[in-house]
């Protein structure tokens, strides 16, 4: 396993398409194959690496995969111990044979919370995503909002890079991926439904309409959509901020973020994915963010961004984010975001994008942003100290008036 490389697993696939070329089973144009592929996860990994040096594929939807593995399992410097630990088992009980350096690297980062620029630089240089610019086959990108190992900034970026290549695009945002769905029930009906239309359209060469280029689903199971990927942001986001300062103890995991415990109600497997969520945490720093009144509903859609003062001393290297549905008291997207901090007794200011979301508020409706010093999904015992927060704010994307339409699942 080269963790999907397109000099390795790509090449694979695409000496099986040139086999495929050779049965009379399949439909050929010009000697080519008429060939979509589907697949979630790793199975969305190598439909991106193929499609990087095979342009005999008429169209991809890749589902739940990643732009980097690196920044996935490692975000801003932190450690994703939860799925770390998760993979690196699988791998084992499996008996996979994965790239040597994949499994010390990750096994060493669960265990010392660090990673090794040079494995940092392994991932990426097994990695597509600095040859997406080469694929012409149409892609349908589905990814899930409550991803806890690839969140949707993934998608976002395997989104703009092949928009940026004239690559006929389009984005959807389910209930699903590697995670539990606790805001609402997901069955999959529109995934399938939207998958096979953009097979039929563009391997089968029906005339069909894909819809729009951009669809997603809210806390509620309700579906919207925009003609545009990204669709058009508000000029004047929601913002909130605090300066009354408060100091918090690291524990690891008294006190803090997740697992939710409502995973246990969508079964065994959901279980398990959901493991490492956010939960909303009691050695926390909030601040409360309160939608408009002025308009009828308010669609949060994209990274929030949250700046803070801070002070302290320890050995930690970050505190988390996270942003709790004051109606529901689920974290948005089960998500905590590694923010990095140096505590070394000085002053210092970070500002750091969050996870996306994809929510809408009603009039007045609150949320509240939670910082936290310990996350179940970065769990670790060796980060130790004390920190002050002495401003905090936040500002909240917001869809631009009319640009989003409610639709129709399937």
């Amino acid at each position: 396993m080269q963790l999907q490389s397109p000099d390795f697993e790509g090449r694979d696939v695409s000496h099986i398409i040139s086999y495929l070329a050779t049965l009379d089973e399949v439909q050929t144009v010009g000697g080519d194959p008429k060939i979509g592929m589907v697949g979630a996860s790793y199975g969305g990994g190598i439909q991106l690496s193929t499609a990087t040096i095979d342009h005999r594929i008429d169209a991809i939807v890749p589902t739940i995969a990643w732009n980097s593995l690196a920044h996935s399992l490692f975000p801003n410097g932190a450690v994703r111990n939860g799925w770390g630990t998760i993979l690196s088992t699988a791998l084992i009980l499996t008996l996979s044979r994965p790239n040597e350096r994949v499994l010390p690297a990750t096994i060493a980062g669960v265990l010392t919370g660090k990673v090794q620029q040079s494995d940092l630089d392994m991932f990426e240089s097994l990695n597509f995503a600095d040859r997406l610019a080469n694929i012409t086959a149409p892609t349908l990108l589905v990814q899930g909002t409550v991803d806890t190992l690839l969140p949707l900034s993934q998608a976002d970026l395997n989104a703009r890079a092949l928009l940026a290549a004239g690559t006929t695009t389009k984005v959807v945002w389910y209930c699903g991926g590697h995670g539990a769905c606790l805001s609402s029930v997901n069955n999959g009906d529109l995934v399938v439904d939207r998958t096979l239309d953009w097979l039929d359209r563009h391997v089968k060469g029906e005339d069909i309409d894909t819809g729009a280029q951009f669809e997603w689903v809210d806390q509620h199971g309700d579906w919207y959509s925009s003609d545009t990927y990204p669709a058009a942001q508000d000029p004047t986001p929601i913002t909130a901020q605090r300066s009354e300062d408060q100091s918090m103890l690291y524990f690891p995991f008294v006190g803090g973020s997740g697992p939710n415990p409502s995973i246990i109600t969508r079964g065994l497997i959901a279980t398990l994915l959901g493991l490492p969520s956010g939960a909303p945490a009691v050695n926390a720093v909030n601040l409360t963010v309160t939608a408009p009144d002025d308009a009828e509903t308010t669609h949060v859609v994209g990274a929030p961004e949250v700046t803070l003062t801070y002070s302290g001393t320890g050995t930690a290297k970050h505190v988390w984010a996270q942003i709790v549905d004051d109606e529901t008291g689920l974290v948005l997207g089960n998500h905590t975001t590694p923010i990095p901090v140096q505590l070394d007794g000085q002053t210092h200011t970070v500002t750091v994008p969050l996870e996306q979301v994809a929510h809408t508020l009603a009039p007045g409706q609150t949320l509240t942003v939670q910082i936290v010093t310990s996350s179940f999904a970065f769990l670790n015992f060796y980060s130790g100290g004390a920190i002050t927060i002495d401003e905090l704010s936040v500002r909240l994307p917001t869809l631009a008036a009319g640009e989003a339409s409610q639709t129709v699942a399937a």
